[in-house]
């Protein structure tokens, strides 16, 4: 148990960033999807389960500085999700795989019990457009399409697909409480250190959500950076200033003793200067004055 942390250490987990409550409420985010585990049926309580872990799933992607807690709302999220499921998967033991895909992908899309009654609910709505509204017809053949692309939308088939067989649906439990114990991790090893098959389950989760893998099982997190050096910083700064262009002096490159003697003899007399003789320059003196 000590490697275990009780319900209100994680609460405190969660409530370490300060702002979480304004962020979307993230205890009540996870109260949710518990109820719904407890009051719902498989598959709306999957849906619900499922709309938490996208919710943390985000937050670990875009609050890398609070990612640990994500995680744990994550990966909790995901345990309830897996559970729902597991429950709906009961009653289609013993239905073929093409069966069990149709009823995964129906109860998933419509978030019905798997009977199909909330597309029948539809079909009737559909049909009384149809017959009793003028342009009846019109209006329910657009009104099912843009239905039909809604619920496209969702994505069902990618949960439907991976969890229909049977080798993958074995898991859902074990991974359940798995997850559910790495939520609960003193550590962070403990936390992230997933097997094969939470990782995939995490995977297609991720995958219908539209959330990124990395973000849910990368091992790296965010730590506060030291200050850099003085020197380290003034040298970050001078490599990341551009080169200062040549001055005109600098472009004309060293200026040649001889042309600039033969550039003084020349140089053009102007009328009304003195007659004095030009000044004798110094023996010692250098005659060439190039530019070092």
């Amino acid at each position: 148990m000590r490697e275990r942390l009780s319900l209100e250490e994680l609460s405190s987990s969660i409530q370490s960033y300060a702002g979480h409550k304004q962020d979307g409420d993230w205890l009540k985010q996870i109260a949710a999807a518990k109820s719904a585990v407890v009051s719902l049926a498989p598959y709306p309580a999957f849906n619900r389960a499922i709309a938490s872990f996208r919710f943390f799933a985000e937050r670990a992607a875009t609050r890398p500085q609070h990612r640990e807690p994500a995680l744990r709302g994550a990966f909790l999220s995901a345990a309830l999700a897996s559970m729902a499921l597991d429950a709906a998967l009961e009653r289609l033991v013993f239905e073929e795989p093409k069966a069990r895909y149709d009823l995964l992908y129906s109860g998933v899309t419509y978030g019905d019990a798997g009977d199909n009654r909330v597309q029948s609910s539809i079909d009737t709505v559909l049909s009384v457009i149809s017959q009793g509204v003028k342009n009846g017809r019109a209006l329910a053949r657009q009104t099912g399409d843009a239905l039909e692309e809604m619920f496209t939308g969702v994505r069902a088939e990618i949960i439907a697909e991976f969890f229909a067989k049977e080798q993958n649906a074995a898991y859902l439990y074990p991974v359940a409480r798995e997850l559910e114990g790495r939520a609960h991790a003193r550590s962070r090893d403990g936390l992230v250190g997933l097997s094969v098959e939470a990782k995939s389950i995490i995977g297609v989760f991720a995958d219908f959500v539209g959330a990124k893998r990395t973000a849910l099982l990368s091992s790296e997190f965010v730590t506060a950076a030291s200050a850099p050096s003085p020197t380290k910083a003034k040298a970050k700064a001078v490599v990341g200033l551009p080169m200062p262009a040549p001055s005109a002096i600098e472009a004309q490159g060293p200026i040649d003793g001889t042309a600039a003697e033969e550039s003084d003899r020349d140089a053009p007399r102007h009328a009304g200067t003195s007659d004095a003789p030009p000044k004798q320059e110094d023996e010692d003196e250098n005659p060439s004055p190039n530019l070092l």
